[in-house]
């Protein structure tokens, strides 16, 4: 029976279902642990003065779990059951059952068998697997890979393995570990892994939880990515743009570096949009994306700002001539015609730079002036740039 963090039931296998003779409501998800133990307290024989002393001894090993914990016998409906709390897969806490007639380790294959998880346990010293159940091999594809080869190098390095083994000699019980592994003749996936001591078939060993969390790694990738990138042009997104600007102020304040801030404004992308719809106009906002990640190749960082508006970033200026002439060459990439459906569409680009050294003019002081710089270039005619100066804020 698996017990989460919150002290519920979190899973059950059948083999607990029937061993306890208890009625699949008690096992299920969600099932707070004192009602489960108060239930197979009156279903077993204990004593009523053992009953509470049991339940709080179970009720410690579930809070903290650094090893196995016996919890004694019991009998129900003329079994004899032996019980134990161990760590099991991530946050959650093995609570196991087994019939005291039956051998110990052959029972404790059973349990371990149809587990949902990917469980294996391997010899402490040499590291070879000593049992694995099936959703293990299914994990590793196993059945890709000689019998000689499967051991727990499959998992760690012999690096980590040291490591580990003075880690679990020291008590602790290594929870929620992710391992990136090329599993079979597939390509690498993610695992969530706990990893505990214990005693096998006379052995010491090592206990083995694995979880495929390649999928949610995934969905976590792409819902960081989508909190800090444009969805149309791929480029960052405002939110990461301030970002970066903050933190490279921070990092050249008192240093003898400038940064840079060029923010650009396209000019005639409503007119595009209006004369050509809204399908051009997404082209010639990735066209331009495109341009600029070509041109601007030494920035820190290509942002898409709102609607028409782009920046780039340099935590190293470099010279105001080396401005001077990367401005030119973003300029004449911009204006460069876009072909749209056999149509010419022109574009073009109005463009704002500021220097920073992160004290006197921060980050968000060089946006600003960078801005102005911008709108100064427009009222000049468009498709030009204009350095900041104190006068422009």
């Amino acid at each position: 029976v698996l017990i989460g963090e919150d002290l519920r039931i979190a899973d059950a296998n059948r083999s607990a279902v029937s061993l306890l003779d208890m009625p699949a409501g008690a096992f299920r998800q969600g099932t707070p642990v004192k009602e489960f133990l108060t239930r197979l307290a009156h279903r077993g024989d204990f004593a009523a003065s053992e009953v509470k002393a049991t339940m709080q001894n179970a009720l410690a090993a579930l809070i903290n779990p650094k090893k196995a914990v016996a919890l004694g016998n019991f009998s129900v409906n003329q079994r004899d059951v032996a019980w134990w709390a161990a760590p099991g897969p991530g946050e959650c806490v093995a609570l196991m059952f087994r019939k005291i007639s039956d051998p110990p380790d052959a029972d404790l294959r059973a349990l371990l068998q149809n587990a949902p998880l990917g469980v294996a346990i391997s010899d402490r010293k040499t590291g070879k697997f000593l049992f694995y159940n099936p959703r293990f091999s299914e994990l590793l594809g196993a059945g890709c890979l000689p019998e000689a080869e499967f051991n727990d190098t499959l998992l760690i390095s012999e690096r980590f393995r040291v490591g580990m083994l003075r880690e679990l000699q020291s008590g602790r019980v290594l929870e929620d570990s992710e391992l990136r592994l090329k599993t079979g003749d597939r390509s690498p996936r993610w695992f969530l892994t706990t990893i505990a001591e214990m005693c096998f078939e006379g052995r010491d060993a090592i206990l083995w939880w694995l979880r495929d969390i390649t999928e949610h790694k995934q969905l976590a990738r792409e819902l960081k990515a989508s909190a800090t990138t444009d969805p149309l042009t791929g480029l960052a997104n405002r939110a990461k743009f301030t970002g970066r600007l903050e933190r490279a102020a921070r990092m050249i304040t008192g240093t003898d570096k400038a940064g840079a801030v060029m923010l650009l404004d396209l000019d005639g992308l409503k007119t595009i949009n209006d004369g050509f719809g809204h399908e051009c106009g997404d082209f010639v906002l990735k066209e331009v994306a495109g341009r600029l990640k070509c041109t601007a190749r030494g920035a820190d960082v290509i942002a898409r700002l709102d609607s028409d508006a782009f920046a780039v970033l340099y935590t190293s200026s470099g010279s105001t001539a080396g401005l001077t002439e990367l401005a030119r060459a973003v300029l004449n990439a911009v204006e460069e015609p876009v072909l749209w459906e056999n149509q010419t569409v022109k574009i073009s680009t109005s463009i704002g730079i500021t220097l920073f050294d992160g004290s006197v003019i921060d980050g968000h002081e060089a946006l600003k002036q960078a801005e102005a710089a911008m709108y100064d270039a427009k009222q000049a005619g468009k498709g030009q740039f204009r350095f900041a100066s104190p006068g422009l804020c």
